[in-house]
């Protein structure tokens, strides 16, 4: 019997091993291949960098397909050419035979679950890095056929380079001059006739800069993309400001952030089991309720704040480099979320400690009216104050002074920024945490508008727990799956036999189409708030029928 199964099985993984061979090379060469084809500026040798990625996602693509194939053609040939007739003859139980199917359909379920959740994800993270240390080939391409390339993001300065013509740059040339040489992160191309034209975020032109050539460095060693120009015989246009021409000028280097933001369907099970619990941990949604964190705290420093200044309590702030600053004020009045209103307002710096111990001598300023904000910035929280003058009254700026304490002057404004949270708001915010922000139980100081971003913040937690649990169970089904669809394409290849055992795959193909269109069915169900219990029922349900039809075909239709 062991020779049987073994005869079986060689059989078998032979049909099974040219199935994969001959898909692979189809969907790799012919569909993948032609989407990297795709992206301008993919030279031969990146192309031989990426295929070694595209293989092991095109494998698990094809397996079951494979393994379906492979099942059907080798019990169908078994029946064709009377081998199970002379089985059964010899006192053998046919059903026994498809030991050989299964332990096919085992193999692939095991493969696809390990590939899906450990392989691919790492993978898809190469492509994703391959893609970023490329960001020089790229622009090279989009300069070469468009002749421009620019850089914009939300909310901040927009960056635009247009070039006649791109050139290489020998890296003999580039070391002769000082530069560092390529390979290792840092790329290089000239360019000739340049435009370099930056704008702010509203749209507004800022700089301009035109030249003979220039040479254009890209620096993508840390997680930000550097680039910087380095033209020659060059004019710099600063818009209402000046107008320069130099010989030689360095631009930039300016960054731009490239980052690789895993969806679900790109990480590994640990990771989606991580983000389930805590989906702060997600690196999109982290981000949000990092910055909705830095909102909560400049809303409770405006709070805190406005209550000492009412009750004659003094302000006490401090910058980066130690100077303390002392604040009192008249009166004080909200003027939104972020920003207060000061009226008669005194303000005394106090320098760092120097290396004995002293404090140097303070600056105190006098003001009618002041502005303190507090500013965020991602998940950083900063605090900022502004002394205007009004129309009568100047901000005065006393200096101590040993020779004269007496000493002052008049200034139409003072701003200072970069002054840290107090402690009053660290100490207000230490229960204000990622999973307090998630947990509707947990009452937070919020106003209207932070209560529903709150609530968004939730909700858009909720869709990511349901997106995970619909990725899992894709995941999961699609592995299972082999183990029904492979054995009923063994069975349907001994019932349709011969020349007949194309007809038999094409008939396995459909219960293989069925439970793959309900696996996506209920993927797309879990997703959804309304029928994420009922996506489960149908993925599973879809494969408790396909492996019911399995014993129906093996009982009714494989005499044993």
């Amino acid at each position: 019997m062991v020779t049987l199964h073994a005869y079986i099985l060689r059989e078998l993984l032979k049909s099974f091993g040219l199935s994969v061979l001959a898909l692979t090379v189809l969907f790799t060469m012919g569909g993948g291949l032609y989407n990297v084809l795709k992206f301008e500026g993919v030279t031969a040798s990146d192309i031989f960098t990426v295929l070694p990625m595209l293989i092991p996602i095109v494998i698990t693509l094809t397996m079951p397909v494979a393994a379906l194939f492979a099942t059907t053609m080798t019990y169908g040939r078994l029946a064709a050419d009377n081998e199970l007739v002379a089985a059964r003859a010899a006192g053998i139980n046919i059903h026994r035979l498809f030991f050989s199917a299964i332990l096919l359909s085992v193999f692939v379920a095991l493969f696809t679950m390990l590939s899906v959740n450990l392989v691919i994800p790492r993978f898809m993270e190469q492509i994703a890095h391959f893609a970023r240390g490329n960001v020089r080939d790229l622009a090279f391409y989009r300069l070469m056929q468009r002749g421009y390339i620019n850089q914009a993001e939300p909310g901040k300065d927009h960056y635009m380079l247009t070039a006649q013509q791109v050139l290489n740059v020998a890296e003999d040339q580039l070391i002769e001059k000082g530069f560092d040489p390529p390979g290792n992160g840092i790329g290089y191309f000239w360019v000739e006739q340049p435009t370099f034209l930056m704008t702010d975020k509203n749209g507004r032109f800022k700089r301009c800069s035109v030249a003979e050539g220039g040479l254009v460095q890209f620096d993508t060693r840390e997680q930000d993309v550097k680039f910087t120009l380095y033209v020659k015989d060059a004019r710099d246009y600063e818009f209402g400001k000046r107008v320069v021409r130099i010989r030689y000028q360095k631009i930039g280097p300016y960054s731009r952030a490239i980052p690789f933001t895993p969806k679900p369907s790109m990480v590994d099970l640990n990771t989606l089991s991580r983000w389930d619990a805590a989906p702060w941990e997600a690196p999109k949604h982290g981000a949000r309720i990092n910055a909705f964190l830095s909102r909560l705290g400049a809303h409770v420093f405006c709070d805190l704040t406005t209550r000492r200044l009412i009750d004659g309590e003094t302000l006490v702030l401090h910058d980066a480099d130690g100077a303390r600053y002392e604040i009192t004020a008249g009166s004080v009045a909200p003027a939104g979320r972020s920003q207060l209103v000061l009226n008669d307002v005194r303000m005394t710096r106090y320098s760092a400690e120097n290396d004995v111990g002293q404090i140097r001598p303070s600056t105190r300023y006098e003001a009618a009216q002041a502005k303190l904000r507090a500013r965020t910035r991602g998940d950083e929280a900063w605090v900022e104050i502004e002394l205007n003058e009004t129309t009568d009254r100047p901000v005065l700026e006393f200096i101590a002074r040993a020779d004269d304490p007496s000493t002052q002057r008049e200034r139409k404004t003072v701003h200072i920024d970069d002054l840290q949270m107090p402690e009053y708001v660290s100490q207000r915010m230490a229960p204000c945490t990622a999973s307090a922000v998630l947990d509707p139980a947990v009452e937070l100081p919020t106003d209207d508008e932070l209560a529903k971003q709150r609530t968004k913040l939730r909700k858009s937690a909720q869709s990511l727990q349901r997106k995970i649990a619909a990725v899992i169970h894709f995941r999961l089904s699609f592995a299972s799956s082999a183990l029904v669809t492979i054995l009923m394409g063994a069975a349907l290849g001994v019932i349709f036999r011969g020349s007949r055992a194309l007809a038999a795959f094409g008939l396995a193909c459909i219960p293989f189409l069925i439970a793959a269109i309900l696996i996506m069915m209920g993927r797309q169900l879990i997703e959804s708030q309304n029928t994420q219990q009922l996506g489960p029922f149908i993925i599973w349900g879809g494969l408790v029928l396909v492996g019911l039809a399995d014993a129906v075909i093996l009982r009714v239709g494989v005499r044993r």
